[in-house]
């Protein structure tokens, strides 16, 4: 395996996190606000 394959692998994890992580924030966020208005 190459050294571009490994970046290009990586740039996919990488994004892949991103897109969890923010869904994860997101959806703690909102939890957290209706929580707090009950």
């Amino acid at each position: 395996m190459d050294s571009q394959e490994y970046l290009q692998m990586l740039k996919e994890y990488i994004s892949t996190y991103k897109t969890l992580g923010g869904i994860f924030l997101f959806v703690g966020l909102f939890s957290f606000l209706n929580d707090h208005h009950q």
